[in-house]
């Protein structure tokens, strides 16, 4: 599975943003259908320096990330906005590569950018849940022939597959740092 579909896949997780930002479900599938390609970009391309890849697990390990997959209640609190804005801030890399996908999302989908800022550090806590529940389902599998690196490529590979994610990347040089 990958990581746009784990979101989209879990009802409450949508029911709790769309409430929080006051849009519809189906407005915040739209939205996260268009970020998740550039976070999922800039995941993968942070993970490709030496120590991208084990930087970026010891982040899983020690976020409790799954928390918004698993409780989705917990994405009202201010700590999740905060958790949030830390990953954009290390996956995007500066803020204005956050305005720019906020910006080019509203002219995607017609909604506002100021409803998408907010919806940002939502839509990477939740992404990192994902990566978090993939990596551990990963880690289960790993005798069987898969390892954690191979099944976190692929589960990053066709969600960023978007010719707007390295525009938009292409201004940050960030990469994951422990």
């Amino acid at each position: 599975m990958r990581m746009l579909e784990t979101i989209l896949g879990n009802q409450p997780v949508l029911r709790q943003i769309a409430q929080r930002i006051g849009l519809s479900q189906d407005q915040t599938a739209v939205i996260i259908g268009h970020v998740i390609p550039v976070l999922a970009r800039g995941l993968k391309k942070n993970v490709q320096p030496p120590t991208g890849l084990y930087a970026l697990l010891s982040a899983l390990n020690r976020g409790n990330h799954q928390r918004y997959l698993n409780e989705p209640n917990t994405l009202a609190a201010q700590t999740a906005v905060d958790d949030g804005n830390a990953i954009l801030a290390h996956v995007l890399g500066n803020k204005d590569v956050s305005r720019n996908l906020a910006a080019y999302t509203a002219r995607q989908t017609h909604i506002g950018s100021h409803r998408i800022k907010k919806m940002l550090p939502l839509i990477a806590g939740v992404a990192m849940a994902a990566l978090s529940k993939e990596t551990e389902r990963a880690d289960s599998t790993a005798p069987l022939g898969g390892t954690t690196e191979s099944v976190l490529a692929n589960f990053l590979a066709a969600d960023g597959d978007s010719p707007i994610a390295d525009d938009l990347l292409s201004r940050s040089g960030k990469v994951f740092t422990p």
